[in-house]
C-alpha cells in the first residue's frame, strides 16, 4: 500500500511540474505577441512648433549719413522714352520721392553690404527718415531686367561710391539738403542720371540713342537659290552707338543697325559677315559677325526669317546703299545642304536715314 502511495504521489508531482514547464513556455510567446502588436501601434509623433516671424529689421528707421540702399519695385515706372538708354539696357525712371521721410513698399537692403536695414515681407512697407541736415531720396529705375551690368557710380554732395552691379531697381539714398545726387552707369560710354529730376545729362557721343536716324521698313531685291524658291528681302534700319550683341562702336562712330528680312522657300542659312556691306562717299562698310538665317514655315507656303546685321559707319552718315551678296552655306530645308549660291549674286537697295 505505501509504495502504491508513493507512486501516486510522484506521477501527481510529476505531472504538476510539467504544467509549469508548459505554462512557462506558453507565457513567452504570448508576452511576445503582444509585445510585436504594441510596437506595430505607431507612436505619436510631437507637433513642431508653429514658425515664428524671423528676426528683422524695424518697420521704422532713422537711416545713416549717406546711406545707399535698394528695394524691390513695387510697379515698374510705365512706359515711355528711357532716361538712360545703352547697349541692351535702358532705365526707365518713374516719380521720384524726395522728403524728410518717406515709405518703400518692400524691405529696403544695403547696396555696399547687402544686409536688410528696414522693413519685411510680413508688414509690408518700411517707412524711413533722414538723419538730421539730411533729406531721402527714393528713385525707381525700371524693371530689374532692364537695370545695367556695367558698374554704376552713385554721387551725393561731396561724397561718392561705385556699385559692382546694381540688383535692386529703387534706389534709396540718403544726401545733404539740397544737394545734387546723381547715378552714372559705366559702361564704355558713361551716361549719368539726375536723381532728383529723373532726367538724364545730356552727353554728345550718346545723343544717337534718344534720336537715332531711322529708316522704316523697305522692300528690297528678290534673290534666287537654284533648285529653290527664291529670296524677298526687306530691311528697316537705324543709327545708334551701341548694341547688345556688339557693345559700343569707336569713338566717332556708330552701328548702322540694319533688319534684315526674307520671305521665301523653308531655308536654313549660315551667312557670313561679307553677305553685307554699307556703301557710302565712295566707301564700303563691312557687317561685322556671322549671321543664321532660319527661315521657317509662317502661313501657307510661304517662310519667313530676319536677322539684325551689324554695321559700323561714321556716325555722322545718313544715306547709302546697302548691298547683299550672300555667300556661306545651306544647312537645311528646301535651299538643301552645301555652299550657297544665288542668282544674282549681287544685289542692292538704298538706304537713306532722317
Amino acid at each position: 500500500m505505501r509504495p502504491f502511495l508513493y507512486r501516486c504521489m510522484v506521477t501527481v508531482e510529476a505531472s504538476r511540474a510539467f504544467m509549469c514547464h508548459v505554462r512557462r513556455y506558453l507565457v513567452i510567446p504570448v508576452l511576445l505577441l503582444l509585445a510585436t502588436a504594441c510596437s506595430a501601434q505607431p507612436v505619436p509623433q510631437a507637433e513642431p512648433p508653429s514658425p515664428s516671424p524671423s528676426s528683422s529689421p524695424d518697420p521704422e528707421v532713422t537711416l545713416p549719413v549717406g546711406y545707399i540702399g535698394g528695394s524691390e519695385a513695387s510697379e515698374p515706372p510705365s512706359a515711355g522714352p528711357a532716361a538712360l538708354r545703352g547697349a541692351g539696357w535702358s532705365l526707365r525712371t518713374d516719380q521720384t520721392q524726395t522728403g524728410p521721410f518717406l515709405r518703400t513698399v518692400h524691405p529696403v537692403v544695403d547696396l555696399r553690404t547687402g544686409e536688410q536695414t528696414v522693413g519685411n515681407y510680413l508688414i509690408g512697407y518700411a517707412m524711413m527718415r533722414a538723419p538730421q541736415g539730411q533729406e531721402l531720396i527714393v528713385a525707381p529705375l525700371g524693371k530689374p531686367d532692364d537695370l545695367p551690368g556695367a558698374p554704376v557710380t552713385i554721387r551725393a554732395g561731396d561724397r561718392q561710391q561705385k556699385i559692382t552691379k546694381l540688383t535692386q531697381p529703387v534706389l534709396v539714398l540718403t544726401v545733404p539738403s539740397g544737394a545734387p545726387a546723381t547715378l552714372t552707369v559705366e559702361d564704355g560710354r558713361p551716361q549719368t542720371l539726375d536723381l532728383r529730376t529723373g532726367r538724364r545729362v545730356p552727353r554728345a557721343d550718346t545723343a544717337l540713342f534718344y534720336d537715332p536716324p531711322a529708316q522704316e521698313k523697305t522692300d528690297g531685291p528678290q534673290i534666287g537659290i537654284p533648285g529653290a524658291t527664291g529670296l524677298f528681302l526687306s530691311a528697316s534700319a537705324e543709327l545708334v552707338p551701341g548694341l547688345e550683341s556688339v557693345g559700343y562702336a569707336d569713338p566717332g562712330k556708330a552701328w548702322l543697325a540694319v533688319t534684315v528680312e526674307a520671305g521665301g522657300a523653308e531655308c536654313d542659312l549660315k551667312l557670313g559677315g561679307s553677305s553685307f556691306r554699307f556703301e557710302s562717299g565712295g566707301r564700303s562698310y563691312p557687317a561685322t559677325g556671322s549671321y543664321r538665317l532660319d527661315m521657317s514655315l509662317a502661313a501657307g507656303s510661304l517662310s519667313i526669317g530676319a536677322i539684325e546685321v551689324a554695321i559700323e559707319v561714321p556716325e555722322k552718315v545718313r544715306a547709302g546703299t546697302l548691298v547683299f551678296a550672300l555667300s556661306g552655306t545651306r544647312t537645311g530645308g528646301d535651299c538643301g545642304t552645301g555652299r550657297l549660291t544665288t542668282v544674282p549674286a549681287r544685289a542692292t537697295m538704298r538706304l537713306k536715314l532722317s
